[in-house]
Order: C-alpha cells, then sequence, then structure tokens
C-alpha cells in the first residue's frame, strides 16, 4: 500500500481538485493521509468532509506548526510500505503511481520519480506508450541529486519506501528547502533509483521558492542553510566536485534574490 501524505493549511482553493487527481488513480491500493496544520480557512471542514466519501482518506490535525511538523505527524501515522509526497495545490497525471510503483518495484528500487509540469495544466492525455526508464544506483542518484536540484530539490512526486526512509524526518526549523535536505539525506544514505522524465506530477509555481525568498528574507537564510550543510556534508565524504556545484549553485540564486528582494527584507 502507498501513504499519500498531503499537508493542509488554508488549501481550500484546490483541495478538491487535488484530491480528485488522487483518485482518478489507476493505482488504487493507497492511504491519503491529510494533515491540517491549523487553517483558519475552510479546508478542515473540506477534509472531513471528502473522508466520508472514501475510507481510504484519513484526517489529521495539528496546531501551526509548519510544512515539515504536518509530514512528520503523516510519516508516524503512515500505515503504507511506499510513501507518496503530494501538495495540496498539486495534482498527478492519472497513471503517476501504477507507473512509478510499477517500475520501483520491478527494478528493487527504493525511490520512483518522474518529471513536472507546471500549470497551466494540459488536459490529462496518456503517452502513447509507457515512459522511459532510467535506472540508477546510489553514486548515480547523489550525483543527479547535486546535479539537478531543480528535479530533486522537492519532494513532491517522489515514491519512496517507507523502510529506506526509516526515522529520519524533516527539518521543522526551515521554512524553506527543508524537503531538500530530507532528500538530500535519504539519498547520503545510499539508495537506488528509477526515473522518466514523463511529467506525471502537476505544480502550480504560484508558491514556488523563488516567490518566497523574494518576500521574505528568512526564506533566503533557511536557503543558505540547507545548502551549506549539503556542501559541507559532499566536503566531509571527499565529494569535492558535489560540493562545489552546491556552492556555486546558491551564489547564483543568491545574486537573482538579492536583486529583487526589498531592501526592508535584506535589514531584518
Amino acid at each position: 500500500m502507498i501513504s499519500i501524505i498531503v499537508p493542509v493549511y488554508n488549501a481550500r482553493r484546490y483541495l478538491q481538485k487535488c484530491l480528485a487527481s488522487v483518485f482518478r488513480q489507476t493505482y488504487t491500493d493507497f492511504e491519503v493521509l491529510l494533515v491540517d496544520d491549523g487553517s483558519t480557512d475552510t479546508s478542515p471542514e473540506i477534509c472531513t468532509a471528502l473522508a466520508r466519501t472514501d475510507a481510504r482518506i484519513r484526517c489529521l490535525t495539528q496546531p501551526h506548526e509548519g510544512v515539515s511538523a504536518a509530514r512528520n505527524t503523516a510519516l508516524l501515522a503512515a500505515k503504507g510500505e511506499y510513501l507518496f509526497f503530494l501538495d495540496s495545490d498539486d495534482e498527478l497525471h492519472p497513471c503517476c503511481l501504477e507507473w512509478l510503483h510499477r517500475e520501483m518495484t520491478k527494478q528493487g528500487a527504493a525511490f520512483s520519480f518522474c518529471g513536472y509540469r507546471q500549470e497551466p495544466f494540459e488536459e490529462y492525455g496518456l503517452p502513447a506508450g509507457s515512459p522511459v526508464w532510467e535506472v540508477l544506483n546510489s553514486g548515480q542518484m547523489l550525483a543527479q541529486f547535486c546535479r539537478n536540484n531543480i528535479l530533486f530539490g522537492g519532494i513532491g512526486g517522489k515514491l519512496i519506501a517507507r523502510e529506506a526512509v526509516g526515522g529520519l524526518r524533516f527539518d521543522t526549523g526551515l521554512s524553506l528547502g527543508e524537503d531538500t535536505l530530507f532528500l538530500y539525506e535519504l539519498l547520503r544514505a545510499g539508495i537506488a533509483g528509477v526515473y522518466t522524465q514523463e511529467p506525471l506530477y502537476y505544480y502550480r509555481a504560484e508558491q514556488g521558492a523563488l516567490s518566497v525568498l523574494q518576500s521574505t528574507a528568512k526564506g533566503m537564510r533557511d536557503i543558505g542553510r540547507v545548502r551549506q550543510r549539503i556542501e559541507q556534508g559532499e566536503e566531509e565524504c571527499g565529494r569535492t566536485e558535489h560540493a562545489r556545484l552546491w556552492a556555486d549553485e546558491y551564489l547564483s540564486m543568491l545574486k537573482l534574490v538579492m536583486n529583487r528582494l526589498p531592501a526592508r527584507e535584506l535589514a531584518k
């Protein structure tokens, strides 16, 4: 069974669309963990109403503690052999879970992931054939993570064996970059994976990392902390090329954001 983890905070605008895409899945052996993180809109009522329509939905509630705490709550409650992470404003291709699970188990991997499609979402259309998959050993997974963290940096659309996650949890002290750090710690432990470029995960960009960085200096500092921890981790392991890639990527992002962040935010 797959445990689909969906943090919910003031998500009334898109939550029903998100769940509708889940229940269009061709793979049906799943549970949905909706973790309401102290919403102040009608999200809790929507979660409760949705749970009445399908026994596979489980509603969890907590005070507002942030997305990391919400995901950690779900990790403790999850019953599935596999974990899948979905943001409450995103949607899935109808075959997303089936294809990720099928190829993951076929290859004996602990991790599978896909490409992203940014809104506006196209009409759900099935590819003419099965996606092309790339099999990555643990070293290749970490190398891909360091060279393409746009693809790897977000937790959305990742199917992970629960056994591989173990006691790993999201850092609740971070407002941004917590999923990147979580994935790094997971991959650093050494797991094999499979990947398809087929865009099976549909995301909305209005709350993307750059917009958050532009609106708050704390987000920029958190991203810096994450990049620094990864860079140091790779240096300690002797992977100096990986460390340099993370340092260069952060400097590029920093320059971009510094040009756009209001001066009052930089002073905080």
